[in-house]
C-alpha cells in the first residue's frame, strides 16, 4: 500500500510544473529502486 502512495506522490510531483528538480530526481530514484526490487 505504501508503494502505491509513493507512486501517487511521484505522479503529483511530475505533473506539478513548479516541482523542483531535486524532488523529481529523488522520487525517480525511489521508483527505480522499488521496481528493481520487484523484478528480482
Amino acid at each position: 500500500m505504501s508503494a502505491f502512495c509513493k507512486q501517487d506522490g511521484a505522479m503529483k510531483i511530475l505533473l506539478d510544473p513548479r516541482a523542483d528538480f531535486i524532488k523529481v530526481f529523488n522520487t525517480s530514484i525511489h521508483l527505480l529502486l522499488w521496481l528493481s526490487m520487484l523484478a528480482r
